[in-house]
């Protein structure tokens, strides 16, 4: 029989360090696990709160900067960016109607100048600092040392307004990357049929005193254009927002791939009826113009608010480029009075009756002060002709007793009368002329042949030295010759306004008394006899007096007032200017105590005040044929640093293109852009350390205006 044989298990030296080993693997796995997982909740935590720290800083600026405007905000350093703060208003509703607060004039009324900046520690921080009420009597120029100072200190305790500077909040405390600019103004001047569009705002600029360029650069076209052309009609580039030709500011400082030049517009509804055509054919394609800030042109005398007095604005197709200009009248521009005007009624021309017979006749040139008036229509310093027509049939036979006549002021300037004003009845002589002819006409029902005679007796006058106000009303007087009472005869349409006055059977003393409605004697016709048409001599002086311009400087300093004119012999223009604080103007000078200058330019260094003005008189030659012609006026005052808005009145058609505009060589903000990167360097267990970053970028543009 076998003997079977056991032993004792238990674990041997090798397996114990094999077990060793397959613990200290697992023990390695699960801490290298957990140290990955904590290592992910770290990233993970760190790149939330970078991330939550960027959108609420973004927020921030986007919610003020949609609620300030352009035109006023500042950035800092000064020059072309990219910048490191900015300087804006912002507006409450403080009555709580759901809109911001303005002031009587519809402006903007700002509550707050906000500025945000680095305020540089370890890390740094992005501190937004508040002046809380804004002091709006701050210059341009101080509100940009503001906005260094804040960003020099941290804070607002040590610059202007510093006592209404808050405690700077501090939107987060960390390293980051900060980047400010401006958005640039791109117009698509597109339209499917050529038009214009108004008051076009491209952007803002910072303008200085001086000479600036505007660049205007092709960048594209719509794609239903079919060409890049530019056309500008009328530009704003100064911080007084006034109005300038576009095509008066040629020539062009410098163009790229086409020639400007000037366009006229036939249609009438440009500016000037031109506009400055840029006929561009590619992208990149550019003009430059170099204007003054900041200075009043003024070319086209058309604003509201501008008065004439017996003078007149017109298109001149004489002036290269035709222009508007300012002128008198002139011999070739004065209406006459006429009968047929006048009485609105039907005419005859070939009485037999003999009505005026004997009679001594007044007729009354109604002006437009009188009733049923108007028919004067312009003033002159005489009469330069006068005609009184008898009848053209035979036997109906015509004459003026003495060949002469005599005019009047009427006594009454508001209701017909057959009155004259005492010591104003001027007499002149009349020039009788007969002319008569044959008309030969064969009928063509009968064959007859038919002999109509034609015998007009008609008197006339030139030069009669008596002053024509078209605000007043004239009587002319004559006597008729007994037996030849025929004169031309218009009918009075006019309810209760006799044609003409009457007294049969009168004398040569009838004729100069003043008085006539005592007369028992005295009849009215319905028809207006003789008297045909008077032409005013034109006068010799006239006014143009302009609006009134705002500079909307407190204290300009003016520099100089020149204008272009056209002076034919013996004639000349006088020119005034005068400035106040009072936007009527009711603080200034009168007219009367303003120097006049008679030649450009004239320097203005005496005038003072926000608002400003200038008139000319034109002065014709002693007869009123030569006179002469204002074509522009420009007042210049120095530019302070402000900033601006830029745009104005541009042309759009079917061949127009997208363009771009830059000022002084730097992008047209219409906007702002913001960048911003936050970054933190987060330890773990590698060697190095890893940076973890959140970045945001926006385009903001303001949306309140704050004029």
């Amino acid at each position: 029989m076998k003997q079977r044989c056991s032993r004792e298990a238990g674990w041997t030296i090798i397996e114990m360090v094999i077990a060793a080993v397959l613990t200290g693997v697992v023990v390695s796995a699960a801490i290298s696990s957990w140290c990955f997982l904590m290592r992910g909740n770290r990233i993970n935590s760190v790149q939330n709160e970078l991330d939550m720290d960027v959108r609420i800083a973004m927020e921030y600026l986007k919610r003020d900067l949609r609620l300030s405007s352009m035109d006023k905000i500042f950035f800092f350093p000064e020059g072309p960016g990219p910048y490191t703060a900015i300087s804006f208003p912002l507006c409450r509703d403080d009555d709580g109607d759901g809109s911001v607060e303005t002031n009587a004039f519809g402006k903007i009324l700002w509550d707050q100048t906000v500025i945000y900046h680095v305020f540089e520690s370890t890390p740094n921080e992005l501190r937004r600092t508040v002046f809380d009420p804004r002091d709006e009597n701050l210059t341009d120029e101080e509100r940009q040392t503001q906005l260094a100072d804040v960003v020099a200190a941290g804070d607002g305790y040590s610059t202007h307004n510093a006592s209404n500077a808050l405690a700077p909040h501090m939107l987060f405390k960390n390293l980051f990357d900060w980047s400010l600019g401006a958005k640039g103004a791109r117009y698509d001047a597109y339209a499917g049929t050529l038009d214009r569009e108004r008051n076009v705002l491209l952007g803002s600029a910072a303008l200085t005193n001086g000479s600036h360029e505007f660049k205007f650069s092709v960048v594209g076209k719509n794609p239903s254009s079919s060409g890049y052309k530019i056309g500008l009609d009328s530009l704003i580039v100064s911080p007084c927002g006034l109005n300038r030709e576009a095509e008066a500011q040629l020539p062009v400082t410098a163009e790229s791939g086409a020639t400007a030049n000037f366009e006229y517009m036939w249609n009438g509804s440009w500016s000037g009826n031109h506009h400055l055509l840029f006929p561009a054919s590619a992208i990149g394609h550019s003009l430059a113009l170099t204007m003054d800030n900041d200075r009043w042109e003024e070319t086209n005398f058309r604003a509201t608010g501008a008065k004439c007095e017996e003078a007149m604005v017109y298109f001149d197709f004489g002036w290269w480029p035709h222009d508007y200009v300012v002128t008198l009248p002139g011999p070739n521009n004065v209406e006459p009075w006429s009968a047929w005007a006048q009485t609105g009624g039907g005419s005859d021309w070939y009485p037999v009756d003999n009505a005026a017979a004997g009679c001594a006749v007044r007729i009354l040139l109604r002006g437009e002060q009188m009733l049923h008036g108007g028919y004067v229509p312009d003033s002159g310093d005489m009469i330069r002709n006068l005609y009184i027509y008898g009848s053209g049939a035979p036997g109906g036979q015509f004459r003026i007793a003495g060949d002469k006549a005599w005019v009047a002021e009427a006594a009454n300037l508001s209701s017909p009368t057959p009155d004259v004003k005492p010591d104003t009845m001027t007499e002149f002589p009349l020039n009788h002329y007969n002319y008569g002819w044959t008309n030969t006409w064969v009928d063509p029902s009968t064959g007859e042949t038919n002999n109509w005679i034609y015998n007009y007796d008609y008197f006339y006058a030139y030069n009669i030295p008596c002053k024509l106000e078209k605000e007043k009303s004239y009587i002319v007087t004559y006597l008729v010759d007994p037996g030849k009472g025929n004169p031309v005869r218009y009918t009075e349409t006019n309810p209760g306004v006799p044609g003409s006055y009457l007294l049969p059977a009168a004398t040569a003393d009838d004729t100069t008394n003043a008085v006539w409605s005592t007369m028992p004697a005295l009849t009215t016709s319905p028809w207006l006899m003789g008297l045909y048409y008077m032409y005013p001599s034109p006068l010799s002086n006239g006014w143009f007096t302009s609006q009134v311009a705002d500079t909307l400087l407190e204290d300009p300093i003016y520099k100089r007032m020149s204008w272009s004119q056209y002076l034919p012999n013996n004639s000349y223009i006088y020119m005034k200017v005068r400035a106040g604080d009072q936007d009527d103007l009711s603080d200034a000078p009168a007219w009367s105590n303003c120097t006049a200058y008679s030649s450009a330019p004239v320097s203005l260094n005496a005038l003072s005040g926000r608002y400003v003005q200038f008139q000319a008189e034109l002065v014709s030659d002693p007869y009123g044929w030569d006179t002469p012609k204002l074509k522009d006026v420009t007042i210049e005052w120095n530019g302070e640093l402000r900033v601006a808005d830029i745009g104005g009145t541009f042309t759009v058609g079917p061949d127009y293109g997208i363009f771009e505009v830059t000022v002084d060589g730097k992008i047209l903000a219409k906007g702002v852009t913001v960048d911003l990167e936050i970054y933190e360097d987060v330890r773990t267990f590698q060697v190095s350390n890893t940076r973890l970053t959140s970045a945001m970028t926006a385009e903001i543009e303001p949306r309140n205006s704050g004029k």
